[in-house]
């Protein structure tokens, strides 16, 4: 009766340890096939304007073509 107690125990750890690492896989799989849109809605909120380098490194912006 011992020994079948000491296995099941064994068992039962051993499925939370399982259970664990799937779900820490998993969970962020889901999370970037089903897309969650997070990204695109801070993107649209973010005022990003292309521009371009110069020589000295600083940003010239080019003011011609400014998303909303």
């Amino acid at each position: 009766m011992n020994t079948i107690r000491k296995f099941f125990v064994a068992a039962r750890i051993k499925l939370m340890y399982l259970i664990a690492v799937l779900l820490v896989l998993l969970v962020p799989l889901m999370f970037f096939a089903f897309g969650s849109g997070i990204v695109e809605k801070i993107g649209r909120k973010i005022p990003i304007r292309e521009g371009t380098f110069s020589a000295t490194g600083e940003l010239q912006l080019d003011r011609g073509d400014i998303r909303k």
